[in-house]
């Protein structure tokens, strides 16, 4: 999602929490939403809600969007642990979410076409 969508700034996110020996380097930041990166805070594992047992956390840098998620309409479905967790906890899926992704296809912007990580997301 585009950050004027979103009814907010973006925030700039430590993909590996600093707090757990992540850096300042470029190459572990991007960009979340601010509800996204407060319900991260400094998680580095998440609870897969289908087979309940702990996944890595999503890397927007070193992982494959395609691998983790893949689109059904406007809901961001998760193929692996890892992606249902994400999905899970961030609650990516909620319903403002739909609705500003059914805004954005009106617009042309949607789905994401050439951006490798669509996450916000």
């Amino acid at each position: 999602m585009y950050e004027p969508g979103q009814g907010g700034e973006y925030h700039v996110e430590h993909i590996s929490p600093t707090s757990r020996g992540g850096s300042d380097d470029m190459d572990n930041l991007a960009w979340s939403c601010s509800r996204c990166n407060f319900s991260k805070s400094n998680r580095v594992e998440l609870l897969d809600p289908e087979t309940g047992e702990q996944a890595q956390m999503f890397h927007a840098r070193t992982m494959d969007w395609t691998d983790h998620f893949e689109w059904s309409g406007h809901l961001i479905v998760g193929r692996t642990p890892t992606g249902r967790a994400l999905i899970h906890a961030l609650d990516l899926n909620s319903a403002k979410r739909i609705r500003i992704r059914a805004r954005d296809e009106l617009c042309g912007d949607f789905p994401p076409q050439s951006r490798a990580t669509p996450i916000e997301e």
